[in-house]
């Protein structure tokens, strides 16, 4: 996996950095097919303990009044349990969210307030690419876009693995690809590969600035 530097002058350049077995972050590496339900179980649970906690809070924050939070989790367009992870498709896209719809009410001695609302935690991962063949037809170079987005808003990488399927079709991790960032959520990624297929398999896991896994997947077919 590499780290992607975001600094200003940084941006636009070359990184060129062996992928490590695990980041800093606690997110360690996985085949990339893998990791959903994992991360759907541990998302969960923190999820639930965080809005048991926020309930809490809001108690404590004010002991004169009654203050009541109800919140649902949803089971409906995609969501389990509030929950999000769109990361098997082969499409491009891929989606790590949380949405919860809640419900504040606050009864006071002079007044009673309700306030509706909901959480909505989004992170957007959006990739596209192509190969090319050299001289050798089984060396595929892979050129791929990456997109990063937060709440539909351009957002940063912090970390970037890459990974693509051999010939026998198990995943291999790209240990030293070229990554530009462009500064606008926007990353060009660069590798060589060498496969006997006419296309190449490819699986992106990145981790935004706020500590949010996200993997798309797609098909690099040969530029025309």
């Amino acid at each position: 996996m590499s780290r992607v530097n975001n600094t200003k002058a940084e941006r636009g350049k070359r990184f060129h950095r062996r992928a490590s077995p695990s980041h800093k972050d606690g997110f360690k590496k996985c085949c990339c097919k893998r990791p959903r339900q994992h991360h759907t179980r541990r998302t969960k649970t923190v999820l639930a303990e965080n809005l048991d906690t926020l309930a809490d809070v809001y108690t404590r924050l004010y002991p004169q009044q009654i203050c009541q939070i109800r919140y649902k989790l949803p089971n409906s367009a995609g969501y389990e349990d509030g929950v999000k992870l769109s990361w098997n498709s082969n499409n491009g896209l891929g989606v790590s969210s949380v949405y919860v719809p809640y419900m504040l009410k606050v009864l006071a001695p002079t007044f009673n307030a309700t306030l509706n609302d909901a959480v909505n935690i989004t992170t957007t991962l959006k990739v596209q690419g192509f190969c090319t063949v050299g001289e050798n037809e089984t060396l595929k170079t892979v050129n791929l876009t990456c997109m990063v987005f937060n709440e539909e808003k351009q957002a940063q990488a912090k970390w970037i693995a890459i990974y693509y399927e051999d010939d026998s079709g198990a995943w291999i991790p790209v240990n030293n690809p070229s990554i530009t960032d462009w500064g606008n959520s926007t990353y060009g990624l660069h590798f060589t590969v060498a496969l006997a297929s006419d296309f190449v398999h490819v699986s992106v896991q990145v981790v935004d600035a706020r500590n949010i896994l996200v993997v798309a997947n797609t098909t690099c077919s040969q530029a025309v």
